[in-house]
């Protein structure tokens, strides 16, 4: 259970500043991502880092019930997420890109994203 405190607590984190950033400054989301479409070392990047953290995850904390389940299930959708950068990047990325074309859909993801780690942060800070 501690270490999935940890985890919840990372997420948490990291959700509420990412969520933050999109409902707050949508542009520069949008700018950093047409950014990254144009260097394919860093898709790579992304994709090796997500692989490898979402490894981590599943290997080391492969629980089914409760709460802790939402870190599994983030680990597995890191993994799958690493996998499709790194073998189908051409696929992948455009799916993303559309994703951030629409402000009013990042506003949407950013205010999702603050909730997912206001919940992780209450069940794990607390």
């Amino acid at each position: 259970m501690e270490l999935s405190i940890f985890i919840a607590q990372l997420y948490a984190l990291g959700f509420l500043a990412l969520g933050l950033g999109m409902l707050f400054s949508p542009g520069y989301y949008q700018k950093s991502f047409q950014a990254m479409m144009k260097e394919s070392g860093m898709i790579l990047f992304g994709g090796l880092f997500a692989l490898l953290f979402g490894f981590l995850i599943v290997t080391r904390h492969n629980v089914w019930e409760g709460w802790p389940m939402i870190v599994t299930i983030f680990g597995w959708i890191a993994v799958l997420k690493g996998v499709s950068l790194i073998i189908f990047p051409g696929i992948s990325m455009p799916m993303f890109e559309s994703w951030f074309k629409n402000k009013g859909f990042l506003r949407a993801i950013g205010v999702g994203t603050i909730l997912l780690g206001a919940f992780l942060g209450y069940v794990s800070f607390f």
